[in-house]
């Protein structure tokens, strides 16, 4: 193999010098100037380059390199689509890396395209390891190239860094693993986070199947196969969600009528109920340098942020350890950013511009794969509420205290006009509360940590008002008494529940909100446990009915300060449809019922059952 850094070590730098990052009021990076979308000139552009890998499969391939003489480091993004990166909303990236001195590839993993071989999601050879290995000793090699790499991309495309990662190429230096890479050891993107036992994160397949399918249509169609019928049925499906995921069985819905297609949706709603975020995960074989990033409202925010801590703890490198840093923002899932989102407007600094945020990813490859003397704050976060950026040094951030709020009423917190409450004070001889969920009648989502949205009303991500949903008697609503000064809540929240059932599994939910003194309730973070996957063991466990169970809901991580006056609230119910697959309380494989049963569902807080939502709080600052 060559050794670029030896053969270029006598080589002139690159001419171009790297963004100096000016320090805002609240300890974070200035933004960037705007305009970064148009290319710099003299920039050299090959829109196909075939990348030989070792069973000589060829990827295909975009390439830009940067004006000037070079020898110049460059960084890879593999994904599904390259060609993504042609819309101008995506172009700032490349335009700032080309401008600071990086080439940049963007290539598409194998049996996409133009790329050779045939696509798995699955991968069960590790073809997505060894390719992105094989890729980037290949652009080491190139004479146009110092050697130094590194790599860049979210969700399924941070999947395929870390695969690559793990086979420690030698001239990798440094990752950017964007909302993802961890929680599903880098396969395609369509894992269940990683606490919710197994359920299934159906507005996601719903998305996610169109483009997976895409490529395979146009694919077997050029083989000559009449796909048509095909194509028509993926157009209404994009268009139509509900006609899909209201389908009953949905593994009968019409997109099922087409092998290739029902392949790809069987393999997304085939998931065990191990997370694979957790003690079985190598990360001592990982031993580079990371940049995560997360929205509060993104589904892949927990396990971020835990392999975030995780990385820091057991990474196999000093560096490694001490080159973990994340950022993370008002933002759902994904690499484009606004201001807006949901019904909130978080102000200029939440854009991809205002924050900053691929001026702090430039920043990060200058330190790590160029070697210079950069500060970096190891996390920036956005809290909402003033619209603030703020560092620290670890997640939670210093000063937050783990503060448990009991769940009490009288047995009567069913809807918004029932006295449920979030209190400091422990229950004693409290009545449990007690719902029926019926999966004929799921609770609708409403806004939400998702990835990406549907056509259909409500199933947008981001914070929703959610007075539709809180009269409802099968969501019990807990609240807390008005704020008597401005608090601060940022870090991961749980929920501890004493749970029964009837049925043979079920799911319970959770969602925290902000409920203002108008009587708007916004949420803020969400969370659900399939109860067949409650230990995490890698197979179902059904429940007894009536055993009472003693479980931990993950809610999900935020960042906000409540102010004087306000509350906090919390709904307990067993649906958030279709934002998860609705759970047919039968025990059964995931949609393969065509019909469902009704589960009767009880929530115990009594004194020796004390269910509780904890979270870091802490009165707020102004820093």
């Amino acid at each position: 193999m060559i050794d670029r850094r030896q053969l270029m070590a006598s080589t002139a730098a690159s001419v171009f010098a790297s963004p100096v990052l000016a320090q805002d009021t609240t300890g974070g990076l200035a933004p960037p100037r705007p305009g970064g979308a148009s290319l710099p000139p003299g920039v050299k552009h090959t829109d196909l380059v075939l990348v030989p890998t070792r069973d000589g499969t060829k990827m295909a391939a975009s390439l830009w390199i940067p004006p000037g003489e070079g020898p110049f480091p460059c960084i890879l993004h593999r994904s599904l689509n390259r060609k993504t990166y042609a819309r101008p909303e995506r172009l700032s990236l490349i335009s700032e890396l080309l401008a600071a001195g990086y080439a940049f590839m963007g290539s598409d993993v194998r049996g996409r395209f133009e790329s050779g071989g045939d696509f798995d999601p699955a991968d069960p050879k590790d073809h997505n390891g060894r390719d992105g290995y094989d890729t980037i000793e290949w652009l080491a090699a190139q004479p146009w190239c110092n050697g130094q790499i590194g790599t860049v991309g979210a969700s399924h495309q941070a999947g395929f860094q870390v695969r690559a990662a793990l086979l420690k190429p030698p001239h990798l230096k440094a990752m950017g693993t964007w909302t993802g890479g961890y929680q599903e050891s880098g396969r395609v993107a369509g894992a269940p986070p990683p606490l919710a036992g197994g359920a299934m994160p159906l507005i996601q397949t719903l998305i996610w199947l169109p483009n997976e399918a895409a490529g395979e249509i146009d694919r077997l169609a050029a083989q000559g196969q009449d796909m048509g019928d095909a194509k028509l049925v993926l157009a209404r499906m994009r268009t139509h969600p509900q006609e899909t995921y209201l389908h009953l069985p949905l593994r009968g819905a019409p997109v099922t009528k087409y092998g290739r297609l029902k392949e790809l949706l069987d393999y997304r709603l085939s998931r065990d109920v191990e997370p694979s975020l957790g003690p079985g995960t190598p990360y001592e074989r990982l031993t580079y340098p990371t940049m995560h990033e997360c929205g509060w409202y993104d589904p892949v925010a927990w396990s971020q942020f835990a392999a975030f801590a995780d990385l820091r703890r057991k990474a196999g490198s000093t560096a490694a350890r001490e080159g973990q840093h994340i950022i993370a923002g008002p933002w759902q899932h994904g690499m484009v950013f606004q201001r807006e989102l949901g019904e909130l407007d978080f102000g200029p600094t939440a854009s991809n511009e205002g924050s900053g945020i691929n001026a702090m990813q430039i920043a990060f490859f200058d330190r790590y794969v160029r070697g210079k003397a950069v500060s970096l704050p190891t996390v920036r976060y956005f809290v909402m509420g003033p619209n603030a950026w703020r560092t620290a040094q670890a997640w939670p951030p210093a000063g937050m205290t783990r503060t448990k709020l009991y769940l009490r009423s009288t047995g009567k917190a069913n809807g918004v006009a029932g006295d449920g409450a979030l209190s400091k004070a422990k229950p004693a001889g409290e009545s449990a509360d007690r719902f029926v969920y019926d999966p004929e009648k799921p609770v609708p989502t409403v806004g939400g940590a998702m990835i990406g949205g549907l056509n259909v009303p409500g199933m947008r991500a981001g914070p929703l008002d959610q007075s539709s949903i809180e009269g409802r008697p099968d969501v019990l609503i807990y609240t807390t008494a008005p704020f008597e000064q401005e608090m601060e809540v940022s870090g991961p929240i749980t929920l501890r529940l004493f749970a029964s059932t009837s049925a043979k599994d079920t799911d319970f939910t959770a969602k925290l909100t902000h409920v203002r003194p108008d009587g708007k309730s916004i949420n803020l973070c969400e969370g659900l446990l399939r109860m067949s996957g409650r230990n995490f063991k890698g197979k179902p466990e059904p429940t007894k009915p009536g055993e009472v169970y003693d479980v931990v809901v993950g809610v999900g991580q935020t960042s906000i300060v409540v102010p004087k006056g306000h509350r906090l609230r919390l709904q307990v119910s067993s649906s958030n449809f279709p934002q998860y697959d609705r759970n047919m309380n039968t025990g059964n494989a995931i949609g393969v019922d065509a019909k469902g049963i009704i589960a009767n569902q009880t929530i115990f807080h009594d004194a020796a059952r004390a269910s509780y939502l904890e979270l870091p709080m802490a009165p707020a600052t102004s820093t």
